[in-house]
């Protein structure tokens, strides 16, 4: 992707005559992601902290975080810089398939200079999974409380949020950085990275394993198992084929998990045995007991541990 970008850039320049001649522009992130300039404008961007690197260039930072503080600086090789390095960049900014960019590609007479090394990075601008769009493209961002759907091609992999007051958004992550992939039905905790956007979507970019959380490390890491039983609702719902059902344990213990339809028929049970203390998910596949799938219509799932019922409803349409 980043060769066409880089491709398509040096086609526009030379259709337009655009050229450094033009003069340079001092310009600050937040202005050239909010359109103070046009774009194939020949731009200096003065103290920008990195904040991930990525096989064919990076993303930085101004100072201070926050919506539209972030952009992919397009480098076209492995850049020589660091997470925490503060540099200058020079080069062309662009809009190429809905993605803002500066391109400080050599072929395009951009540079990358350094004014300090190795400082912290950024902290992560904690968002809600709705929020993942535009004013946070290139931003180093952290979502919690998701739950993995699985692959969707290309790298790519997607996740719902089941938060209090955010459940139901899907996001997308996915990228060229060094991760392992979570599996289908983890519940994660915290996901961090930079939103970059892809052919026009938006998605986050883990830098590293370090940027998924999963649940039970989460509880390991703060010494100690969720303060109490809570259920969440299922994701996604309504659903087809399956759904994924999350839900937090204070202490070891059986727990039964049932799913019964309007008329309080058992239709299946999820879960029926001695469970750890801390976060899982079930999921189900939408068939009864016998395996056969049930038909659309609105189900119960009960789930039960040391005396406490929680029931959520859920919406399965064929």
């Amino acid at each position: 992707m980043i060769r066409k970008c880089a491709a398509a850039i040096a086609t526009l320049l030379i259709v337009s005559g655009a050229s450094r001649a033009a003069g340079e522009e001092r310009a600050g992130i937040r202005d050239i992601q909010q359109g103070a300039y046009p774009p194939y404008s020949w731009v200096l961007v003065e103290s920008v902290t990195v904040t991930a690197v990525a096989p064919d260039g990076f993303f930085a930072e101004e100072e201070g975080g926050g919506p539209w503080s972030g952009i992919w600086i397009n480098r076209q090789k492995t850049p020589a810089v660091s997470v925490g390095d503060r540099v200058r960049v020079r080069g062309y900014y662009a809009e190429i398939r809905g993605l803002s960019l500066v391109s400080a590609t050599d072929a395009l007479w951009g540079s990358v200079e350094w004014i300090d090394r190795a400082r912290s990075a950024p902290a992560a601008e904690k968002i809600a999974a709705g929020d993942v769009g535009e004013p946070y493209e290139g931003v180093l961002v952290s979502i919690g409380e998701l739950i993995v759907l699985g692959p969707v091609g290309g790298g790519e992999w997607l996740a719902l949020s089941f938060g209090e007051g955010e459940a139901g958004d899907t996001i997308r992550a996915g990228g060229t950085m060094a991760y392992t992939i979570p599996e289908t039905g983890d519940t994660l905790a915290l996901l961090t990275g930079p939103v970059h956007t892809v052919d026009g979507a938006y998605r986050i970019e883990p830098r590293n394993d370090d940027d998924i959380v999963l649940m039970e490390e989460a509880t390991g890491a703060a010494g100690g198992a969720p303060a109490r039983f809570r259920l969440y609702g299922n994701q996604p719902n309504p659903f087809n084929p399956s759904t994924h059902i999350a839900f937090d344990l204070p202490a070891e213990g059986r727990t039964r998990a049932d799913v019964y339809d309007l008329s309080g028929r058992l239709v299946r049970v999820l879960s029926d045995r001695t469970l750890s203390a801390g976060s899982h998910t079930i999921r189900w596949d939408g068939t009864d007991d016998r395996g056969n799938e049930v038909s659309s219509a609105v189900y119960f799932c009960r789930v039960t541990h040391g005396g406490n019922t929680e029931v959520i409803k859920m919406s399965l349409v064929r």
